[in-house]
């Protein structure tokens, strides 16, 4: 959840610009979802945003890097990860 957003159009769509969040939560089939299952998730869409950034140029790929360092510090910070066994 966020306080606010910001629409762009842009030639090829629409781009949000999503403020701070306030508050994360990541569902799967109704319940939460666990940490594994977020980065199972991330993992098989990321792709598609890493072919859309090589496409926009060097610039893309830089802010697309810096915004999964950005939530993946977020996500450590709100749902852990489970330590090996």
């Amino acid at each position: 959840m966020t306080k606010g957003y910001r629409v762009m159009n842009e030639p090829d769509g629409v781009l949000f610009r999503i403020g701070e969040p306030e508050r994360v939560q990541f569902f799967r089939e109704g319940r939460l979802a666990t940490r594994a299952e977020v980065d199972h998730s991330i993992a098989t869409g990321i792709d598609n945003l890493d072919r859309m950034a090589k496409r926009e140029g060097a610039k893309a790929v830089d802010e697309l890097e810096k915004c999964k360092q950005q939530f993946t510090a977020l996500l450590d910070q709100l749902l852990p990860a489970q330590a090996a066994l």
